[in-house]
């Protein structure tokens, strides 16, 4: 064990940050609407947040604008009735690249049911997921 942890600080990128990330190369506005479509479609946001998407999404486009970042919250159940609380953060890799990265930040969650809601918010926004054609 001591040697993979030696061989990560010496070489951190051979080795993955964590498997609960993708890519974009949509605009940030359909990344938002998608993302926000696919809470929704799981329960993670209710009706009333549901039509109140383009306000959302606004406002996270202005936090964009002053530092990159944007943080959507995750909060509610999951399928053995616990809590799961985390965020998805959308960076911009590059001020002159378009390509952004979506990363899942667990707060509170079991560690197997955080994967599993990755993969279905993931196969749920796949239209804005890249995939390298080679």
């Amino acid at each position: 064990m001591k040697l993979i942890y030696q061989r990560q600080k010496k070489y951190p990128e051979l080795f993955a940050e964590n498997f609960t990330r993708f890519f974009s190369n949509s605009n940030l506005d359909q990344i938002l609407t998608i993302l926000l479509e696919a809470l929704y479609k799981l329960g993670f946001r209710s009706l009333k947040d549901y039509e109140a998407n383009d306000s959302m999404v606004e406002s996270l486009q202005r936090k964009d604008m002053l530092n990159g970042i944007v943080l959507v919250p995750i909060s509610g159940k999951d399928s053995s009735k616990l809590p799961i609380i985390g965020n998805i953060k959308i960076t911009k890799l590059a001020d002159n690249y378009t390509m952004r990265k979506i990363e899942f930040i667990k707060i509170k969650a079991d560690p197997l049911e955080w994967r599993r809601l990755f993969k279905k918010i993931t196969v749920l926004c796949r239209d804005v997921v890249y995939v390298d054609s080679n």
